[in-house]
């Protein structure tokens, strides 16, 4: 029987690897673009998670315990979101929009992107190895998720905003 933790912990090097080795090459907009969608997906598929572990959990029904649980995980979630995670993603789009060439798939994101994603998921196993309970499992996945979902978006506003100085200034054509 496979491990679900020990699966999430092998995604990284997994997909990394995968993304080294596909013959994909993009523009810096292709790659912020993938960049957004895989931090979207990466945080909504938390908050599903922590949802799931949550209703195992027996937790879901009204109660002052789940309220607060969840005002203190949503809390955390979005400034952390906002003012840490957006952070390295700002400093992710300024790598990216200085690639003037096709760049690999695995350029998404540099080498200590990488890494910090990585150590992410190692540290969300060790809550499963450690069998902490569900219900704190839950809220710590809902908080990471938004967080990640949050900052998301900072590529979306850099797309556009890329996308309204191309429309404002085009180039000349030959």
């Amino acid at each position: 029987m496979f491990d679900p933790a020990l699966i999430r912990v092998l995604a990284v090097p997994a997909i990394a690897v995968l993304f080294k080795i596909l013959p994909i090459r993009m523009p810096s907009t292709g790659l912020m673009k993938a960049a957004f969608g895989l931090w979207l997906m990466g945080g909504l598929s938390l908050i599903f998670s922590g949802y799931g572990r949550l209703s195992a959990a027996g937790a879901l029904e009204f109660s002052p315990m789940l309220v607060g649980g969840l005002a203190v995980a949503i809390g955390i979630g979005l400034i952390k979101g906002r003012f840490v995670l957006s952070k390295t993603s700002s400093k992710n789009i300024e790598r990216l929009q200085q690639f003037t060439d096709m760049r690999p798939l695995f350029d998404t994101y540099g080498i200590r992107s990488w890494i910090m994603i990585g150590i992410m998921l190692c540290i969300s196993a060790s809550l499963t190895w450690l069998n902490t309970p569900l219900f704190i499992r839950g809220l710590v996945n809902i908080g990471i998720g938004m967080a990640l979902t949050v900052s998301s978006f900072r590529y979306v506003a850099a797309l556009a905003n890329q996308s309204a100085n191309t429309d404002a200034n085009p180039s000349p054509s030959n």
